[in-house]
């Protein structure tokens, strides 16, 4: 990622590994988490999404593997900020920066608040 886009966020980014559901206008894209901040995310997968894009996301929040009854599947809207492509062990991934965009207050508090207690900085 280029530095310049390290630089403009405006939260602390966290290492987690989520499984996600990705709705695009073209179908539904199974991802990964990189990494999550209360603003949005970097997803991998195996196909692309297209930047600029509306999606909708569905982030299965875990515990060491485990979901847990206090964190149901977080859903939430967002827009492709920007796609590359990278590598998990040796294999070609896609990469993608998502930004939330329809995440209420009260929402990005619990989200961060989760976060903090399970994720790595």
């Amino acid at each position: 990622m280029p530095k310049q886009m390290s630089d403009r966020r405006a939260h602390v980014r966290y290492r987690v590994g989520f499984g996600a559901k990705v709705t695009t206008d073209r179908g539904t894209i199974a991802a990964g988490t990189r990494d999550m901040s209360r603003g949005g995310c970097c997803l991998e997968s195996d196909r692309p999404l297209d930047e600029d894009a509306e999606v909708a996301v569905d982030l299965h929040l875990t515990v060491e593997g485990f979901q847990e009854p206090d964190f149901p599947p977080f859903q939430v809207g967002a827009r492709v900020k920007w796609v590359t492509e990278g590598e998990v062990d040796g294999d070609p991934v896609h990469l993608s920066g998502i930004e939330f965009i329809a995440l209420d207050p009260a929402q990005a508090d619990w989200l961060e608040a989760f976060l903090e207690k399970h994720g790595i900085v």
